[in-house]
């Protein structure tokens, strides 16, 4: 199909916050922790067996989704892939922890660094523009031995006028 808007909070899935379902600014996100990939449900994780995934939801912070935080406790590196349409997507990924600074955060998503070996004190929000090729979304997180304190992911393709005009040939009257 055509690309389209996806929404990705990184929590325990049975955890905080436990609004079902979570909507966040008018986006319905899907809660996603630390399982492995899984064709089925279309995304997961390829890791280590020492990942150690850890999730926390914290007390205080800007919003519920920085408010969420998934980790290797190990710091392992890892990867994390999203099936999608191809096509063109405005990617927004954030990282850090409300009240602590955490030095080596790293995020490259379809081989553009978002996050490269930098502080997030206590968070970094970075938006690129991304190119789909393969019908999956390709995240590398981590540095090995340090944290990566991975809070959302939003992606929205980047074309609005093709969602524009695929909803009026649905017959709707903008």
């Amino acid at each position: 199909g055509d690309p389209g808007n996806y929404y990705i909070n990184f929590q325990d899935p049975a955890g905080q916050p436990t609004a079902d379902p979570l909507v966040v600014n008018g986006h319905t996100y899907m809660k996603i922790g630390g399982a492995d990939y899984n064709s089925v449900a279309g995304y997961g994780w390829y890791a280590p067996n020492e990942v150690h995934w850890m999730t926390t939801y914290l007390g205080s912070g800007p919003n519920v989704l920085q408010r969420s935080v998934l980790y290797s406790d190990w710091g392992r590196p890892s990867t994390f892939e999203f099936d999608l349409p191809n096509g063109s997507y405005n990617v927004t990924v954030s990282v850090g922890w409300q009240g602590r600074t955490y030095s080596h955060n790293y995020i490259e998503i379809e081989g553009t660094v978002f996050v490269n070996n930098e502080a997030a004190s206590p968070y970094l929000v970075r938006t690129q523009r991304i190119a789909i090729n393969d019908n999956k979304l390709t995240m590398s997180m981590g540095l090995f031995d340090e944290y990566t304190m991975l809070n959302y992911l939003d992606i929205e393709a980047a074309n609005p006028t093709a969602a524009f005009n695929a909803d009026v040939t649905d017959g709707d009257v903008p």
